[in-house]
């Protein structure tokens, strides 16, 4: 749940407005500063897209068909062939993300790009195959690894360490976004 107090939600207003994302609107006879957003000048769309968009911020990535229910409540979208209208000239646009369907599922979900974070889409679980015995490797000798590490070259070396840091560093975004999805905390 998200909580703010006042004054961090005008400071976080006054940077919207300064970024001409917010406007501020003073109404005749009101005593309170009212604010409207700038959407759909700045990004230059259209209502229904709009409320597209407002759903994928509020919700996250969504089938089409729960998306088009609830866009529908803003703006009318009669159809999911509407609907593909709609998130067409955003996803050309790059506001939104088309996502692979959940594992489970057959219908593909839609992201927004606004925050910079795109979802992954869920790894696809290898199928087991027959089960298999591989041959144990021979034990090998202290000194053979010794060999070998010095006939490698210093910049093989920092290659390989590059190329895993990488590695390690992909697994664990990934390892990071399941557990987000989870709701798990992951230690260290």
């Amino acid at each position: 749940m998200l909580e703010l107090g006042e004054r961090e939600v005008e400071t976080s207003l006054r940077k919207m407005i300064v970024k001409g994302l917010v406007g501020s609107v003073h109404p005749v006879g009101a005593r309170v500063e009212k604010f409207r957003h700038n959407a759909p000048v700045i990004l230059s769309i259209e209502k229904p897209q709009l409320a597209v968009l407002a759903e994928l911020l509020l919700r996250g990535p969504q089938q089409p068909g729960e998306l088009r229910g609830r866009a529908s409540r803003m703006a009318p979208i009669e159809s999911l062939a509407a609907l593909s209208e709609v998130l067409g000239p955003m996803l050309e646009a790059g506001l939104v993300v088309k996502l692979d369907p959940t594992p489970g599922s057959r219908a593909e979900r839609y992201a927004h790009t606004l925050s910079g974070y795109v979802p992954a889409a869920a790894p696809r679980l290898p199928t087991p195959g027959p089960l298999t015995t591989a041959p144990v490797p021979a034990p090998v000798a202290l000194a053979q690894i010794a060999d070998a590490a010095a006939v490698e070259d210093k910049e093989t070396l920092e290659k390989r360490v590059e190329e895993l840091e990488f590695n390690v560093s992909r697994l664990r975004r990934q390892l990071d976004n399941l557990a987000w999805k989870l709701r798990e905390k992951l230690e260290g």
